[in-house]
């Protein structure tokens, strides 16, 4: 009744096919191990923007404002008059649009560079 799990997961491809006797090539290894400290060090450093541009607008609800929609409404408990909006600071929103743009254009300018300027975008994909 219970069927054995060597009968549930496929088998797996031999490097050599048995009809013909030819070489398979080997599966191409990615480069996720070889870039992992670049990976870390950009994670890091857009967390420390995050966290800098964060920490230094705390009070920047009189230069940089959000949208009202952003910002919480007032209650009868606050001393102001319910249902209102006053202007206030969310550094938050203005950190994640810093450390998203920088993100963004690193994007940008390495597709540019790889697709336009090296091609190594057309050249480097193994057939």
């Amino acid at each position: 009744d219970i069927i054995p799990f060597t009968y549930i997961t496929p088998m797996t491809t031999p490097l050599i096919s048995k009809k013909t006797d030819n070489n398979v090539p080997p599966p191409i290894p990615h480069g996720f191990h070889h870039r992992i400290n670049k990976i870390s060090g950009g994670f890091i450093f857009l967390t420390l923007v995050y966290v800098v541009t964060y920490y230094f607008l705390q009070d920047s609800g009189s230069y940089l404002r959000p949208a009202e929609r952003f910002c919480p409404l007032n209650t009868a408990e606050d001393g102001r008059e319910a249902g209102t909006v006053e202007p206030c600071s969310r550094p938050d929103l203005f950190a994640f649009q810093v450390s998203s743009a920088i993100m963004q254009l690193f994007m940008a300018v390495m597709g540019l560079r790889s697709w336009h300027i090296t091609k190594s975008a057309q050249k480097a994909i193994p057939a």
